[in-house]
């Protein structure tokens, strides 16, 4: 974490940015505050190189999820290895 000295905002009808500190608050009280670590779990989209429409979890956050096609139905399922 640390202080945010800049900023950049993208959208559909273009992007800026934002280096003034007063407005690197975001509506907070002090620009000091750091991102989010990305999220884990399943991205679904029904587009390719979309955002994800679905987000969800399976299993514990330390899991190796695997998704194969394990006792050979022909059908992958999925599989989570702990430990």
């Amino acid at each position: 974490g640390g202080r945010i000295t800049e900023a950049r905002v993208e959208c559909d009808t273009g992007s800026t940015t934002i280096t003034r500190e007063f407005d690197l608050r975001f509506g907070m009280y002090s620009s000091w505050w750091r991102m989010p670590p990305p999220q884990q779990g399943f991205f679904l989209s029904n587009s390719l190189g979309g955002d994800a429409e679905i987000h969800f979890m399976y299993g514990r956050p330390s899991d190796d999820v695997l998704i194969g096609d394990w006792d050979g139905d022909g059908q992958d399922t999925v599989m989570i290895r702990r430990g």
